[in-house]
């Protein structure tokens, strides 16, 4: 079935929106060689075969939306109108998943051209802020070469992460990768 020419230009827009974000290429307070050696130090850092990658938040964080989009935390757990299955504020459900940008990617494809109000039909929470959420994470994990993140529920942002102990322990069984 062809794209349409709405569907078809979303697609080279992103694309094109990918690139940039990949390449640099924005206005920054430091010089470009800065920015250029802190790029090198992180994808040195995330290059260790040990290293990992935690994303907290809550119900509308980026790392959230990219668990939903992907799979990684069940469709059935996006929103009230799924009943019975959890609500988005509920840390039992998708308490822990991993993706990566191969699996961001293919959800960001899935959902280009859809309207702000297909994708409230499938129980994001901020619609207009979908796409942007995945093509920032999936530009950043392509440009430092995360091989993935692992999501955890948390309200608190950065002090969530002190009273999440299954991270510290580092406790990743029973989390696939999408």
């Amino acid at each position: 079935m062809p794209l349409s020419a709405p569907r078809s230009r979303d697609r080279a827009l992103l694309a094109q929106l990918t690139r940039a974000i990949e390449g640099g290429g924005g206005e920054g307070g430091g010089s470009e060689s800065d920015a250029g050696a802190d790029l090198a130090w992180v994808r040195a850092k995330l290059a260790a075969p040990t290293a990992e990658v935690v994303g907290i938040g809550m119900n509308t964080s980026a790392f959230r939306t990219a668990g939903f989009a992907t799979g990684a935390i069940p469709r059935a757990a996006m929103g009230p109108a799924y009943a019975g299955a959890g609500v988005p504020g509920d840390p039992s459900v998708g308490a822990g998943c991993c993706f990566g940008p191969g699996a961001v990617w293919a959800a960001v494809e899935s959902l280009v051209g859809l309207t702000d109000a297909e994708l409230a039909a499938r129980g994001f929470q901020q619609p207009g802020m979908v796409l942007p959420k995945l093509v920032l994470l999936c530009a950043t994990m392509r440009a430092t070469g995360m091989r993935s993140i692992r999501y955890f529920y948390s309200n608190g942002s950065t002090l969530g992460v002190l009273v999440a102990p299954r991270i510290w322990r580092g406790d990743w069984d029973g989390i696939e990768e999408k």
